[in-house]
């Protein structure tokens, strides 16, 4: 196997090309497997763009002797009993982790689809060793409150450059189950102001709040699908339903949850059986919201339902879905918490629904590196500190977000999203025709791709058995290998991929 020389511990600042040099310089590798060389002005400087290693190396088995080691170290402090291996993250580049063991792997999860751009790009860390991050960063400020001095442009910058149809206005966020949380305040909000005639608060309502009582607490309910992830915050975890460890022993709001299609594949040999059973899930959504003892003031739903087993419907489904809601006067959230920023090869997957009404509110967090609410202006919260938190989000995440829609539409990585992602799922596919016995079910949108194994035994086994090849790839729903990798994956990664998972497959 290739060996590749990781690069050494972080560089001085003075060893950064800036932005305004590698967009214009001409770039080409030098003669070590370590750097790229910038030609400027006949001055050689080097970059921290490391080449990328040639394939996946392994020292040890996933984890290592001194991962373990590390695991049992930080088991004082935190639980660390879910942790799959320690990376290195001074020596991860690009699409490739790096774990202390030496461990080369080639990064088809991206920290739970968290990475957009790969590890230790420089364009990033060149903004991350400026005076203005450090800024934003020594004096992190109480944005609701306090905004910094250019907030209103990298607001546009970050967000509105980006923002999905229909959508207004953002509120800045820290986490997706943040986002979700306040989501659903919204839809209570507007129900309960619109119910009210839009009048002020009444002595009666002011006094039974603070009991948790109605009229001033309203017993209303948000309905989401069977299946669902949404987050682990009480709210969003009432809403979540993919799998019960998640829940257990824990009090959540008694709120309905609908039917998702489970679709059979491949989708051209099951038309009328996949039909019959999005139209059966319609119907039911549409019973709930009519019959439910409480009224629902919003539906929820991932345009994939990744964490429940990367369960996917049409985009006539969806917009079937879409009517019932405004015809049944219930807001529309589409949680794009683990889809959105790019991984179907839009910057939201809702898009390729091609709604008529667009949703009440988009979510968004992970791949973005921050994370928050789109909504129209209409879906403002009626009273000031309604909605609101100290940090309001987080410039020096907004910052980043920012940088990287510039690099995202610069480099057209959405179009390369679109060619890799069909050429990962024919790929997928092709080994679920071959191995029928043991893949079935192939299926993706953009590079947010998955496969079933035949069971949950196998799954598990063919998990990690990959990571023991170095391919780190993740799991979801009951028997699902879910592929999330970043925006930079490219044709020759996924090549890569698909011989490497065969081999896996063969060792099973």
């Amino acid at each position: 196997p290739h060996q590749y020389s990781p690069p050494p511990p972080f560089l001085s600042k003075t060893m950064f090309v800036s932005r305004s040099f590698t967009r214009n310089a001409r770039c080409t590798l030098f003669n070590s497997p370590r750097f790229y060389s910038v030609e400027v002005s006949s001055r050689r400087v080097f970059s921290p763009a490391f080449s990328e290693p040639q394939q996946p190396s392994m020292q040890t088995l996933c984890p290592g002797p001194r991962s373990l080691q590390m695991q049992k170290k930080l088991d004082q402090y935190m639980d660390a009993r879910h942790i799959v291996t320690v990376p290195d993250y001074t020596k991860s580049v690009g699409n490739y982790l790096i774990d202390v063991d030496g461990n080369v792997f080639l990064d088809c999860f991206a920290q739970i689809s968290s990475i957009a751009l790969g590890y230790n790009n420089p364009e990033l860390i060149s903004l991350a060793k400026s005076d203005k991050h450090a800024v934003a960063f020594v004096n992190r400020p109480c944005t609701a409150m306090f905004p910094p001095h250019d907030y209103v442009e990298t607001m546009k910058e970050a967000f509105m450059n980006i923002a999905p149809a229909g959508m207004d206005e953002v509120i800045p966020m820290t986490s997706g189950s943040e986002a979700v949380e306040n989501g659903i305040k919204l839809a209570m909000l507007s129900h309960a102001h619109l119910k009210r005639g839009g009048r002020e608060f009444n002595k009666d309502e002011l006094e039974s709040v603070m009991n948790n009582l109605a009229p001033g607490s309203p017993d209303v309910a948000v309905l989401s699908f069977a299946g669902a992830f949404h987050g682990r915050t009480t709210g969003a975890l009432s809403l979540t339903r993919s799998k019960a460890i998640h829940k257990l022993d824990i009090s959540s709001f008694k709120w309905p949850q609908a039917p998702f299609p489970q679709l059979k594949y491949p989708l051209h040999k099951f038309e009328k059986e996949n039909k019959a059973e999005e139209d059966r899930c319609i119907q039911e959504v549409d019973n709930i919201l009519s019959s439910h003892k409480a009224p629902i003031v919003a539906m929820i739903i991932e345009p994939v339902q990744a964490e429940g087993g990367d369960k996917h419907a049409s985009p006539e489904f969806f917009r079937r879905l879409r009517d019932v809601a405004a015809k049944r006067k219930v807001a529309f959230i589409v949680d794009e918490v683990q889809t959105g920023f790019g991984a179907s090869g839009e910057w939201w997957a809702h898009s390729k629904w091609q709604l008529e009404k667009a949703p009440d509110m988009v979510l968004f967090s992970k791949k973005s590196q921050s994370a928050g609410i789109y909504l129209p202006r209409r879906m403002r919260a009626p009273f000031t500190y309604q909605i609101f938190n100290t940090w309001y989000g987080e410039p020096v995440k907004t910052q980043i977000m920012a940088e990287m829609v510039k690099i995202v539409e610069r480099d057209n990585l959405l179009a390369q999203v679109k060619t890799v992602g069909q050429q990962l799922l024919h790929g997928l596919e092709t080994l679920a025709e071959k191995y029928p016995d043991t893949l079935h079910s192939a299926r993706g949108n953009g590079t947010f791709c998955a496969i079933d194994a035949h069971d949950a035994a196998t799954r598990d086994r063919l998990v990690s058995i990959a990571r023991n090849n170095g391919l780190m790839i993740g799991s979801s729903g009951a028997t699902a290998i879910r592929l999330r990798p970043m925006l930079t994956f490219a044709p020759e990664h996924v090549k890569i991929f698909l011989n490497l998972f065969e081999k896996c497959v063969q060792e099973l």
